[in-house]
């Protein structure tokens, strides 16, 4: 499925699944303030607009990308996608981010270990991992 505008397509799939991560970044947000006794309408609002600013930086590219079909403007690449990834993993680290503090057994996992960097020399080193 395509998401069109003025005869430009742009895969939806990619945006889908970013809109997707951020919900599973919402709900675990929220289920770790529950757990931890920590929720905070503050941070809820902050995490909201940081999630506002990801869906207008997706429409942005978007519409970069029509433009690019009519004027010269130097790239030709699917910047939505790339704007896409970067937020999937984003909001993937910060999910998994979540769980750890829910569950701090999760964290002991090996996969979980290598894509929060747990697993190395700096494990306990906040510096290192933000």
């Amino acid at each position: 499925m395509n998401i069109c505008m003025l005869g430009v397509c742009i895969d939806s799939a990619p945006v889908l699944f970013a809109l997707l991560m951020m919900l599973f970044d919402i709900v675990s947000g929220l289920l770790k303030g529950f757990c931890t006794y920590s929720l905070s309408s503050t941070v809820m609002r902050e995490g909201l607009v940081h999630k506002a600013v990801y869906i207008l930086i997706i429409l942005l590219f978007a519409a970069f990308e029509v433009a690019q079909q009519y004027f010269v403007v130097g790239l030709d690449i699917p910047t939505t996608l790339a704007a896409c990834i970067y937020i999937i993993t984003a909001e993937l680290l910060s999910v998994l981010e979540n769980l750890v503090e829910i569950a701090p057994e999760v964290g002991e996992w090996p996969i979980i270990k290598q894509l929060m960097g747990l697993d190395g020399e700096h494990a306990n080193d906040t510096e290192y991992r933000n």
